[in-house]
Parts: C-alpha cells; structure tokens; sequence
C-alpha cells in the first residue's frame, strides 16, 4: 500500500484506474465460490443430525435454534469439541443452545449498520475509516457473532456492489483506512482477495488496509505459502486475529499464526468477553501471554454487544473493569489490550479502564496503583489553584451511562472517552 504524505500542498488523489479485464481480476459477482481456495466446507457440521452422529451432542429445540442462526462447525474445531466433550471454553463458543432463543434484550442490529450503510456492505461510522463486507461466510459461526443477522445468508446487494462500493472509497479523499470483514475474507479465493486488495492499493489516500479473521483460529490449514505470500505484498496490511481462548492456540494454530508473522505480517488480536468463556482474570492473562509468545499483539477486549441470541454470554461492565484492573501491574503492558464498548445505536466504540486518579489539588494528582498504594505527582505551577476531587476536572464532561444489560451498574464517561467505574473512585 502506499502512503499518502500528509502535510499541507499534498497532492490530491488522483482518480483510480479501472484493473483491466485481461488481467484476470475482475471484480464482478456478488458471492465468491467458498470453496474456491480448496478447502472443503462440505465436511463442517451444519445440521443437528451431522452433530449427533459426530459429537454425539444434542440440545431441546436444536432444529429450531438452526433455523434462527446457522450452524458450521469446521474440522480443526470439531477436534477440539470432542476433546472437551463439548463443555468446555471452546465447545460454548460454538455449539448452539436454545437460550438464543430467549434473549429479551438483544437487538437484531445493534450497531446500526443498516443505517450506517452509504452503498451496499460498506459502513462508515468515522471521518477516516470505513467497514467493507465482503462476505456472509465464515468457515466457523460463533453463537455470540454480531452479524447473527447475516452469517450464512447469501450478501444482501445488487450485481456489481463490490464494485460500486470500492469507486465510493476512491471518492472519499478522507477515508485512509479500510477494514475488510464479513464473514470472514480469508474464505475468499486468493485470486478474489488480491483483487480487492489490488484495488485498494490503487486509491492513493488509503494508507492502511485492515483484515478482520478467525480463520487462524479455526481453520489453520487455510494459510498457505501462497496466501502468506499473497498477504506479504499488500504493506501495511494488518491482520486482526480473533481469538478468544488459550485452548485454542493449538500447534496447527501456532505453525499457521508463525508462518504469518515470519512473512512480516503485523497480527493483532481481538477478544470477547465472554461469561463462562474467558471472564476471569487468569484465563485472559494466560491468552494475552501466549499471543504475545507467537508475536501477535492484543489489541482489543471488547465487551459484548447487545446482539439478538447472545444475552446468555454478556458480562456485565464491572467484571471486565476489575479484570483490567487485575491485569495492570501483573504482566507486560504488551499483554494488556484496550477494553472496548461498542455504543449500541452505532455510537461507535469508547474505552473503558479502572479509575486511577483518587484526589487532584492544584499542588498535586494522587494515583491509586496496581498494589492499591497511593503515589503524588506534583502539578504545574500554572494550573488551577482550587482544589477538586476525582472526575470535577474543568474541561471534563461527564455523563452516567445506565447499561441495559447491567442494571444497577453506572459508568462515568469522560470527554477523553475513557469509562470509569464509580466503584473505584476516591
């Protein structure tokens, strides 16, 4: 990718060249072929009859829990739901329970994406940033997905939308940076995604291209010499690995996440939290260590969206602020992501941390650390002289935040965009 200076008299970008046909890229279609790179999705489990003679494992209303929200369990995750015996971190992720059925507060979209869409799957919630789907495919459904809308359903557009979707793109000068998720890019042929990826490289204000995944995780035999090396040439290309358990870090997850970033390919991890998944402090310290190990960054733990069928995995925002809390102090700071709330609504995300700051004077700021001892750092003389308590800075506002699915729970949300939990103040 090349990377536009930014600096005033910069040149303006210039229009993108159409790929000529002959060059065998062509962008038409709106689906791609899922089994076009030669992995066979024919042997996932999809149905309740292929999970019981396989696994063994049933569940009351299963059929009818299929027909709300598919099922596609690949081989590499089957192995690890038989080796759990399906109760374990990794077999909830990804066995359906009729509690997706009885969630009261769920929403069928709840970052408005529907309203956020300017053309067909592209979503621009920011001035510099836009979301392009490229597929309803994943070659394993998670139950807590936000798009539980539209994974396994045939792309909601026109013929030609990829196309019209990459020219709107080209025609927004301020848009630098591209994400590309689904479904799950990786199912793409290599020869669909270096289109894309070839397109994108052309528009000259995109500095920065972005892959959302799980194929890592759950189907490692995908990265190939060849995708690595499809990957490898498209620079700054990140991949954003979601990842959720250690017990999914598996050898043929860490040969294919080594294979990634022995090419040069920048990997950050993004995790859920999960209640009865990874809602504790030693698991997810265990995870961040471990990706850290395989040169993976952890880049975000995202609280749970308010997502129609996945109320039974939603934790409530005090749990994952004491799990920040706990993290702090007791390991790298490589090995502390930054903990995320994507505002229902399409208000975009905002981070959450623990209060540090328990008393500010004009003479001095006194922290809380990690050990719960406190610690003064003198002011400057030129601030100002009254004294004030945690969070009645000047120039922050402050609004409480009531979570719907947390009753009880307030978050004082600053101008900075950073929550403090009110049980942790002074």
């Amino acid at each position: 990718m090349r990377v536009v200076p930014r600096f005033p008299g910069a040149r303006k970008p210039k229009a993108v060249k159409r790929l000529p046909a002959a060059a065998g890229r062509t962008l038409t279609g709106a689906e791609h072929n899922p089994l076009a790179h030669g992995m066979n999705l024919k042997n996932t489990i999809q149905t309740s009859g292929q999970l019981h003679q396989r696994l063994g494992l049933s569940c009351e209303r299963l059929d009818e829990v299929l027909e709300a929200y598919p099922m596609r369990i690949p081989p590499h995750v089957e192995a690890r739901i038989q080796a759990e015996g399906g109760k374990g971190p990794v077999s909830r992720q990804y066995l359906p329970t009729p509690m997706e059925l009885d969630d009261a507060v769920g929403l069928t979209d709840p970052l408005a994406e529907r309203e956020l869409e300017i053309v067909p799957n592209l979503i621009k919630k920011y001035p510099d940033r836009v979301l392009l789907l490229l597929t309803n495919q994943c070659a394993a459904y998670c139950r807590f997905c936000t798009r539980k809308r539209r994974v396994g359903q045939p792309m909601p557009a026109p013929a030609g939308w990829l196309e019209t979707a990459l020219d709107a793109i080209a025609s927004m000068p301020q848009v630098r940076d591209v994400l590309l998720s689904g479904g799950d890019p990786l199912l793409l042929s290599d020869r669909k995604l270096a289109a894309v990826l070839d397109r994108l490289s052309e528009i000259r204000q995109v500095e920065i291209v972005r892959i959302g995944t799980r194929i890592p995780m759950v189907m490692p035999e995908r990265i190939t010499d060849a995708l690595v090396g499809l990957l490898k040439r498209f620079q700054p290309l990140y991949l954003m690995v979601h990842v959720n358990h250690p017990d999914e870090l598996d050898p043929g997850v860490r040969e294919a996440c080594s294979m990634l970033a022995d090419a040069g390919v920048p990997l950050l991890a993004q995790t859920v939290l999960l209640r009865n998944v990874n809602d504790s402090t030693e698991v997810l310290q265990e995870l961040f260590r471990e990706l850290l190990r395989l040169r993976i960054r952890p880049y975000q733990l995202m609280q749970g969206d308010l997502t129609a069928g996945t109320d039974h995995f939603r934790t409530d925002l005090a749990s994952g602020l004491e799990i920040m809390a706990e993290l702090q102090g007791h390991t790298s700071g490589l090995a502390i992501p930054a903990f995320v709330l994507d505002l229902p609504g399409g208000g975009g995300k905002v981070q959450l941390s623990p209060t540090v700051i328990v008393e500010e004077t004009s003479a001095q700021t006194t922290f809380r650390n990690y050990l719960g001892q406190l610690f003064s750092y003198p002011n400057s003389r030129r601030n100002v002289s009254s004294s004030r308590a945690c969070h009645s800075r000047p120039g922050l506002v402050t609004d409480v935040l009531k979570s719907e699915f947390s009753p009880g729970i307030q978050v004082l949300a600053t101008s900075s965009g950073t929550l403090n939990h009110p049980s942790r103040r002074c």
